[in-house]
Order: structure tokens, then sequence, then C-alpha cells
């Protein structure tokens, strides 16, 4: 422990450091502006820590892109999971996904969420970008085809059902709904949308077999 203790001292990171402030900050600046328009001015005003402490917490700007990414999933990822696996029912549960999407992607005045809006156009400019996209996407096309072969056990979807592009067709519109609300799109409207996509799922895809 002291040794840990040491290499962050070393690393110049500040004595009253609040790390999830700090990602929360970066969060918000990389959601807003992308990795490319997000500059070390804004990242450090935004955090309140200078160039040495910032890196020395974090890392250098990919690394600092990265955390908050990593910041933002792993909460917004637990809270889709919970939200699917509610077990209510599969209409319920998709409706709360995307009740739970809305929220998360419009309570900035700003909308959108770092993963749809920002981190698309940096996949270029690392592998670790790409990696982590990929990742993403897969950890999430998962947990809905999961759920999606509990509802096939429940017999609320055919047992014919393609659940690889079913799931894949909710998780589309799970992070395509954060370009609209980035483009302006009320939360009224969002919701109206994408409960629209439920409906058809729950009350005509889903009821019928596809191969």
């Amino acid at each position: 422990m002291e040794n840990q203790s040491r290499k962050m001292s070393a690393r110049g990171r500040p004595r009253k450091f609040d790390e999830e402030a700090a990602l929360a900050s970066l969060l918000e600046v990389f959601r807003l502006k992308g990795f490319h328009g997000a500059s070390l001015d804004d990242l450090t005003h935004a955090t309140n820590m200078n160039r040495p402490s910032l890196y020395g917490a974090f890392g250098n700007k990919q690394d600092l892109f990265v955390a908050s990414v990593e910041y933002y999933w792993a909460d917004a990822g637990k809270r889709f999971r919970d939200a699917l696996f509610g077990m209510k029912g599969l209409d319920a549960d998709l409706h709360n996904l995307f009740e739970t999407q809305i929220d998360i992607i419009t309570k900035s005045e700003v909308g959108g969420c770092i993963v749809a809006c920002s981190l698309p156009e940096a996949v270029d400019e690392s592998p670790a970008f790409k990696t982590l996209y990929d990742r993403i996407f897969t950890e999430s096309d998962k947990v809905v085809a999961s759920r999606l072969f509990k509802a096939i056990e429940g017999g609320e979807i055919a047992k014919g059902t393609d659940v690889r592009r079913l799931s894949g067709l909710i998780v589309n519109e799970v992070f395509g709904i954060s370009l609209r609300a980035r483009a302006g799109f009320s939360k009224q409207e969002l919701t109206r949308q994408a409960f629209y996509v439920v409906d058809l799922i729950t009350k005509e895809f889903a009821t019928k077999s596809f191969s």
C-alpha cells in the first residue's frame, strides 16, 4: 500500500484529488466537444487541475478520453442492465431501458451520450478507442440478447426469432436516439419514438419467427 501511495504521489496526484468529480467534469467536456474539439485548456479548466496534475492522475489526452468513456459506461451500462432485467415482462423492461437511456442523454442542456456522439469520430485516433467502442457494442448486444433469450423461454417471443439481429436492432435504437437528442429533439419526442419501436418489437416483430 505504501508503494502504491508513493507511485500516486510521484505521478503528481493532488493531495485533495476527487477522481470521480474530475472524471465527471472530463466526461462533460468530451461529450460536448468530442476528443478533437476538447482542448487541454478546456480539460484543465473543467477539472480545476493544472496540466501536470491532470496528466499525473490520468495520463495523456488519449488516456483522459478513455477514462471518461469508461466512467460513463460503468454507470450507464449498469443502469441499462438493471432496466432490462427488471423481469416485469419484455415490453415493460424494454420501455424501462429506453426511459433510462433518455433520462441519461437529456439530463444536460446539450443532449446525447459520449458513446454515440463523441467516440465514433475519434475511433481512428487510437487503437484503444476502437477497442473500447467495439467492447461497448459487444457488451450491449450480449446483455440485450440474454434478455431476449429469457423472453423466448417465457413464451413472450417466438422460438425462431433471430436474437442476434433483434438485439442489434434494439442496441442501434438505444444509441441512435442519442443523435436525435444532440440535434435538439425534446425528451417527449424521443420517448414517443423509442416507445413506438418497442411496440413494433413486442407486438409485431417479436411475435413472429424469422429465419
